[in-house]
């Protein structure tokens, strides 16, 4: 089993407003108690009474298909392919790398609960406030990608100013998160509205309106609206393929850490390596018995898919927790460690 670390719960009460519906999550949360770093907890250790942190496939998938419920999402099919690739990714984010990704929670801090609001005045759900930013350039507002998008949404110029933006030589308003919350805001509002699915919107951020739509053109014939029809679009490049998934996967983070009112992700200690080349999951097996358990991706899987967007295939081989070395059984929900005195 994968055993993580959870302390006492704190009973402190936030002063923001309670979301729309209070009966929405099993724990009464404000998004204050993810972005809000406490001074006498500074490792992050989590504050929430006896809790569980998911690692298996159904707990994931479980996670998955009621938060797109949630979202209202009825045109898009969850899929064995859509599961897959957001366990991989939750996996990356999660467990092996979780260390990057609490150092980008904090670097959210500043700018989260303003763009929180801000997607909620426009209908949108806090989950993507929170990973669409982290995935386009980890909270960074003066990120400058290759392409010269710039800033904490990664606004190209044409589009910046479509949605009201100012790009001069004086001014760009792309690093001003608080103006450039809305223009994303607006985007993902006008093509959930378009596309009648807050999935396809998310991936049209990435992909374009127009390749978005020539998608759904091509899913028409077929009847089918889901994630296989996407990923293994001709017209679909590697790392667009990758980044709806991704997002996914960021989301579920943000919501099982405001499920158990968590600062920051669990620390786990896991040993990896990177599979440049898809890989035979069977030979694998061979070398590490609990594979599957250890990546549940390769549930089903006969191959790795080596992700464009990391390299390769992120492959574990053991987590731990301390001097504990966890090995769990495949097949079996991952539990924790309900530790009291941390």
């Amino acid at each position: 089993m994968l055993l993580l670390i959870c302390g006492h719960a704190s009973k402190k009460e936030s002063s923001l407003p309670s979301p729309d519906n209070p009966r929405r999550y099993k724990i009464r949360f404000s998004p204050l108690k993810v972005i809000r770093s406490d001074p006498t907890n500074p490792a992050g250790i989590p504050v929430n009474r006896k809790s569980v942190w998911p690692f298996h496939r159904e707990e994931i998938k479980k996670g998955l298909v009621g938060m797109l419920d949630e979202w209202g999402e009825t045109a898009f099919e969850v899929d064995d392919e859509l599961i897959r690739h957001v366990c991989y990714f939750y996996k990356y984010y999660a467990i092996v790398y979780s260390a990057y990704s609490n150092s980008t929670i904090r670097r959210s801090r500043p700018y989260l609960l303003h763009i929180i609001s801000v997607f909620k005045k426009y209908q949108l759900p806090e989950e993507i406030a929170f990973a669409l930013p982290f995935v386009e350039s980890s909270f960074d507002s003066d990120a400058v990608s290759k392409k010269e998008a710039v800033g904490i949404f990664q606004f190209m110029e044409d589009t910046a100013t479509l949605y009201g933006l100012k790009v001069t030589q004086e001014l760009d308003e792309r690093r001003d998160y608080e103006k450039s919350a809305v223009a994303c805001a607006k985007y993902l509002r006008s093509n959930r509205n378009l596309f009648a699915s807050l999935v396809y919107s998310l991936g049209s951020y990435h992909h374009g309106t127009g390749k978005v739509s020539q998608i759904l053109l091509s899913a028409a014939h077929t009847g089918q609206r889901n994630f296989r029809s996407v990923f293994r679009h001709r017209r679909l490049g590697k790392y667009s393929k990758e980044y709806v998934p991704q997002c996914l996967s960021l989301a579920l983070v943000y919501r099982f850490m405001k499920e158990r009112e968590m600062r920051l992700i669990p620390k786990v200690v896991s040993q990896s390596r990177i599979l440049r080349h898809a890989t035979d999951v069977k030979t694998l097996e061979k070398e590490i018995p609990d594979l599957r358990a250890l990546n549940p991706d390769l549930q089903g899987a006969a191959k790795t898919y080596p992700y464009v967007s990391k390299s390769g295939y992120v492959l574990v081989s053991s987590v731990s927790v301390g001097k504990r070395n966890i090995s769990p059984k495949a097949g079996t929900p991952c539990t924790i460690l309900r530790h009291q005195g941390q």
